[in-house]
């Protein structure tokens, strides 16, 4: 992941030190103790998908970094994670000298993963062109259309970084989150993307109905 790293923030920064002390600082927060899910390797799976569509987005070195740093912040006891990581973002990208509009869009774009939509979905016609948010939301819930062992992995994951939660709680906050999810419209936005909407689905539904089993 470092030469992907150096390759895409080298031109960016300019200093080779400063560009490694980056990718060092950025390990340390995905590897700190209670990520069993939002890791690097969370991070390297949006970055897959994302890269698979750079052909199609309008700025992608935006969209790259928002891969990069859209998770650099969490704790699952606090619910403004986004936020505080597109903040974290900005601090960075700025202090490079990042042109202010890059900075301005990945921020941006961290920022849609707090409710992993669109205006689309609001019924926003100008949000149809929002080309790279669709991008990057995709590629933030591929994990869902994976196959069922690789998502049950996630699903257990999850979990673990919700351990302080009792399980009544748990069940009943995974299960609504769960639901929101199952009854958008659509999950995915890219017409390369819509062969993932079933198995997503399925997915889905059979983690739900085993939250509700186990009551």
């Amino acid at each position: 992941m470092l030469a992907q790293w150096q390759a895409l923030v080298l031109p960016l920064a300019r200093d080779p030190q400063v560009v490694e002390a980056a990718f060092v600082d950025l390990c340390e927060r995905y590897g700190e103790n209670g990520r069993f899910y939002h890791n690097l390797a969370h991070i390297q799976h949006v970055l897959s998908h994302v890269r698979s569509c750079l052909a199609q987005a309008r700025n992608p070195a935006a969209l790259q970094l928002a891969a990069w740093f859209h998770d650099v912040v969490y704790d699952p006891r606090r619910h403004d994670n986004e936020a505080q990581s597109a903040s974290y973002a900005r601090q960075i990208l700025s202090e490079w000298g990042v042109p202010a509009a890059d900075v301005a869009e990945a921020a941006r774009l961290i920022g849609l993963t707090a409710g992993h939509k669109t205006a689309t979905l609001a019924g926003s016609v100008q949000a149809v062109s929002d080309t790279d948010g669709h991008i990057f939301i995709d590629a933030d819930l591929a994990i869902l259309a994976t196959e069922p062992a690789q998502y049950d992995a996630y699903a257990a994951a999850i979990r673990q970084e919700y351990a302080h939660v009792p399980d009544a709680a748990y069940r009943q906050g995974r299960a609504q989150a769960l639901r929101q999810f199952s009854e958008r419209p659509f999950l995915y936005h890219l017409p390369a993307h819509r062969h993932w909407e079933a198995a997503a689905q399925a997915n889905l539904r059979r983690e739900l109905s085993a939250l509700l089993d186990e009551k």
